[in-house]
C-alpha cells in the first residue's frame, strides 16, 4: 500500500480547504490551506508515513514546535487528524510564511546582474550579520528550555518581505536528555530514496556539510554546541554563498593559499526559484545540487581533513575573477575578524567552539561596532593554546592584525584629547602574548624586539594612572575643603603634593602645592604656617617656568592670603596680588578671582571703599563667565564692604545674594554670614536667618529692660 500523500490536494477536510504543495520532507509534506472559520490561509504539514517510528517523530515535531515561543520560531495554530483512503493522519498548521529561504536569497544577491545588486544594497553585510544574531538569540531562547534544532541550514531559515526571519523544519529536533531518540533508530525498512540530504536512516541524524562532527560520531552525546556548529555553517555559507570546504590535512601549508590546496568542488550556484519572496506563499525547498561525493566521502571529510577559511576562499574566488576577466558570484572580502567567528562556531570539538548561542551572538556585536581586536586576541589565544606548528603563524598573524588595529584606536582617541587608557593596556597584554609565542619557538631576538615595544606603553599607560590619580586626589580634597574638613583636606592635597613630585609631574606639582598651601593656611594651626609658605613658593616657582598662567594667579593669591593672615605683612601680600593682576591679562575668571582678594585685602586693611569697587569689578567678571559661586563670594564681599561704609540696607541686599543657593554651599555661606552678624552684633533676622539658640550673641540691653519691665507689670 502506497502510505505516501498524493500530490492531489485534499478536498475540504474539517474546517480547512486543502490546496497545493508547497513544501516538503522525508517525513511530512506541507500544503497551503484555508481555514474556513477564520477565512485566512494556513500552512498545514501532514504525516507522509504511517509507520510506527514516522508517527513518533512526527508528533514529537508537533509538541517541539508548540513548546517554542520565540517570534524567530514558526509557531503551531492548531493539530489533529485528516481523514484518507489509507487511514487517519496527524496534522498540524502554522502561519503561511512569505518569503524564501536565505539559502535562495544569498545565491541570488551573488548574481552580477541588477537584481544582485539590489539585494546586495538590501542585504549589507551588516544586516546579514544582524540576521545571524537573530538566530543565535531564537536558537538560545531553544536551548534554555531544553531543545535543539540538530538541522540548521540556509534552507532552514526562511526571510520574509519584509525582512522578518524564521527557522522552521524542526523535523530533526529533540530534547537534550531524550532518552530513546525514533530519530535516530536505523530504519525498520529502508528505501532507495535517500538522499545525500538524508542520514537518519543510518543513526546520523542532519544534513551533510552543515552537520557537526557528533551528530556523525556520537548522535546521543549532542548538545547546544552542535546547533553553534550550525550557526558557523550558515555563516560559512553567508561569506562564500557555498557550503563549508575542506582540504586535505596532509598538504604543506606554508607559503601555499586556497588555490593551491585541493578542494572539494564548488557546488553550483543554483538560482532556481519557484516564487518570488513577496509571493503569496513560500517554496521552502532549495537546489541540493552539489558534488557527486558518496555519503561517507562527505562525512570522512568533515571528520579528517582540515575546513578551508571563509576569507581564504574568498579570497582565491575574488582572484580567479580578476585574473580572467569572466563574470562570475560576487562575494564581498571576508576580513580576518570575521572568519575567525565563523572557524570558531565550526571547530571539530564542541569544547573549542562558542559554548552558548549569546556568546558568538556577543563576538558578533563586537565586529559590529569595530571591535575586530577583541575578536583576533581572542582567536590568537586559542591557537596558541593549541600549541601546534600549523596554528602559531595563524596566531602570529592575528596578533599583528590586532596590534594594527589597536594602534589606530588608540590614535584616534588621542586626536581628540582621549588618554586611550584601555587600548594601551590591552596593546601591553597583546604584545606580551606574542613574546610567549616567540618564545616557545625560540626566537629570543623577536622576544627582546616585542618587549622593547612593550615598554613604552605601559610606562605611558602608568603615567596616565598617576596623574590620574594626583587629580582625583586634588578633586577629593577641595570638595572636603567645601564641606570644612580642613585638617583631612590638607592630608589629601600632601598626598596628592607627594605623588606628583615622585612622579615628575610638575604641572600637578604645582596645582596640588597650592591647594595644600591654602589649606595649611585656613587650618588656624600656627605649625602649618611655614610648610604653607614653602609649598606656595614651590608652586609659584613651578607655575613660572611652565608659564602655566591660571596656576602662577592662583599661587600668588593664595600666598598673599598667607601673608595676610598669618604674618600681618600687607605690604608684600599687596605686592603679590597686583603682580597676579598683571599676569591674569584679560582672561575674566582669573581677574575675578584676584578682584575678590584684592577687595578682601583692602577690607582687612579698613579700606571699605577699595573693597567695595574691587568687589563691584569681581562682580561684573563673574556675571561675565556666569560663575555663579564667584558671583555669590562678591556679593558677601559687598555686604561686608556696605557694612562698613555704614550702608546697612545695601548690606541686606548682598547678603541675601550671597545665600541664593541650594544644597551644602548655601550651609557653608549661611554659616560665614551668620559669623559675621554674630561678630558685628547684629540681628539676622534682617536677611531670613536666625541665631542659633547656642549662640553666644550679646543681648540688645535696650530690649532686655523692656522686657524685665513687661514682666514685672
Amino acid at each position: 500500500m502506497d502510505l505516501r500523500v498524493p500530490s492531489t490536494p485534499f478536498q475540504a477536510v474539517n474546517h480547512y480547504v486543502v490546496g497545493e504543495q508547497i513544501g516538503g520532507g522525508g517525513m511530512g509534506t506541507v500544503f497551503r490551506a484555508f481555514d474556513v472559520q477564520l477565512k485566512r490561509h494556513v500552512a498545514l504539514k501532514v504525516l507522509n508515513s504511517l509507520d510506527q517510528d514516522s508517527l513518533e517523530r512526527f508528533v514529537r515535531e508537533r509538541e517541539i514546535t508548540a513548546d517554542l515561543d520565540h517570534p524567530n520560531f514558526v509557531r503551531v495554530l492548531t493539530m489533529g487528524y485528516l481523514s484518507t483512503e489509507e487511514g487517519r493522519r496527524p496534522f498540524y498548521t502554522m502561519p503561511l510564511i512569505r518569503g524564501e529561504t536565505l539559502g535562495m536569497m544569498i545565491r541570488r544577491r551573488t548574481r552580477p546582474d541588477e537584481e544582485g545588486e539590489r539585494l546586495r544594497e538590501e542585504f549589507t553585510l551588516h544586516r546579514l550579520l544582524q540576521l545571524v544574531q537573530q538566530l543565535c538569540l531564537a536558537l538560545e531562547s531553544a536551548h534554555d528550555i531544553g531543545i535543539i534544532h540538530r538541522d540548521l541550514k540556509p534552507a532552514n531559515v526562511v526571510i520574509g518581505p519584509y525582512g522578518e526571519l524564521y527557522i522552521v523544519d524542526l523535523g530533526l529536533a529533540k530534547y537534550f536528555h531524550e532518552g530513546d531518540d525514533p530519530v535516530t533508530r536505523p530504519s525498520a525498512a529502508p528505501t532507495n530514496e535517500e538522499t545525500p540530504g538524508d542520514l537518519t536512516a543510518r543513526g546520523a541524524v542532519g544534513t551533510p556539510y552543515f552537520m557537526a562532527p557528533e551528530q556523525i560520531l556520537n548522535p546521543g552525546s549532542v548538545d547546544a554546541r552542535t546547533d553553534i556548529f550550525g550557526l558557523g555553517a550558515v555563516l560559512y555559507f553567508i561569506l562564500t554563498a557555498d557550503r563549508p570546504l575542506y582540504r586535505a590535512r596532509n598538504e604543506t601549508r606554508s607559503g601555499s593559499t586556497v588555490a593551491d590546496t585541493a578542494l572539494l568542488p564548488l557546488p553550483r550556484h543554483s538560482t532556481r526559484r519557484s516564487s518570488g519572496p513577496n509571493t503569496a506563499f513560500a517554496r521552502w525547498e532549495e537546489d541540493e545540487d552539489g558534488p557527486p561525493s558518496s555519503r561517507a566521502e562527505i562525512l570522512m571529510q568533515a571528520l579528517r581533513d582540515d575546513l578551508v577559511p571563509p576569507d581564504q576562499i574568498v579570497a582565491a574566488h575574488r582572484q580567479e575573477i580578476e585574473s580572467s576577466h569572466a563574470d562570475g558570484p560576487i562575494l564581498e572580502p571576508v576580513d580576518a575578524a570575521l572568519s575567525a567567528i565563523c572557524m570558531k562556531a565550526l571547530a571539530r570539538k564542541p569544547e573549542d567552539r562558542y559554548q552558548t548561542c549569546r556568546a558568538m551572538w556577543q563576538e558578533l556585536q563586537h565586529y559590529l561596532e569595530g571591535r575586530l581586536e577583541t575578536v583576533l586576541k581572542r582567536e590568537a589565544s586559542d591557537l596558541t593554546r593549541r600549541m601546534s606548528k600549523g596554528t602559531l603563524p595563524t596566531a602570529l598573524r592575528d596578533y599583528e592584525l590586532a596590534e594594527r588595529r589597536l594602534r589606530e584606536r588608540i590614535l584616534e582617541k588621542e586626536s581628540v584629547g582621549r588618554l586611550g587608557l584601555e587600548e594601551k593596556l590591552d596593546l601591553f597584554d597583546l604584545l606580551l602574548e606574542k613574546a610567549k609565542i616567540y618564545e616557545i619557538r625560540g626566537e629570543s631576538a623577536l622576544i627582546t624586539r616585542a618587549v622593547t615595544r612593550a615598554e613604552p606603553i605601559i610606562e605611558t599607560a602608568l603615567e596616565v594612572l598617576h596623574r590620574q590619580l594626583v587629580q582625583l586626589l586634588i578633586a577629593k580634597g577641595i570638595a572636603l575643603s567645601d564641606q570644612s574638613e580642613a585638617a583631612e583636606a590638607k592630608t589629601i592635597f600632601a598626598r596628592a603634593l607627594e605623588t606628583a613630585r615622585l612622579h615628575g609631574f610638575d604641572d600637578l606639582a604645582a596645582a596640588a602645592g597650592c591647594a595644600y598651601g591654602a589649606a595649611c593656611g585656613r587650618s588656624g594651626d600656627p605649625a602649618d604656617a611655614e610648610p604653607a609658605r614653602k609649598a606656595l613658593e614651590d608652586s609659584i616657582r613651578l607655575a613660572d617656568r611652565l608659564a602655566d598662567v591660571p596656576q602662577r594667579v592662583r599661587s600668588r593669591v593664595s600666598l598673599a592670603r598667607l601673608d595676610r593672615d598669618h604674618r600681618d605683612k600687607s605690604e608684600p601680600a599687596q605686592v603679590l596680588l597686583e603682580e597676579a593682576l598683571r599676569i591674569a591679562g584679560a582672561e575674566p575668571t582669573l581677574l575675578c578671582e584676584v578682584n575678590l582678594a584684592l577687595g578682601f585685602h583692602h577690607l582687612g586693611r579698613k579700606e571699605a571703599s577699595l573693597a567695595h569697587q574691587y568687589a563691584e569689578a569681581a562682580a561684573r567678571y563673574a556675571e561675565r563667565v556666569d560663575a555663579q559661586n564667584l558671583l555669590r563670594e562678591a556679593h558677601f564681599l559687598q555686604g561686608q564692604a556696605r557694612h562698613a561704609l555704614r550702608e546697612p540696607d545695601r548690606r541686606a541686599e548682598h547678603f541675601k545674594l550671597a545665600l541664593k543657593v541650594r544644597g551644602p554651599r548655601r550651609t557653608a555661606m549661611e554659616s560665614r554670614i551668620l559669623e559675621f552678624y554674630k561678630k558685628h552684633d547684629l540681628d539676622p533676622a534682617e536677611i531670613g536667618l536666625r541665631i542659633p539658640r547656642d549662640s553666644t550673641r550679646r543681648p540688645d540691653p535696650l530690649a532686655a529692660k523692656a522686657s524685665s519691665l513687661e514682666k514685672r507689670t
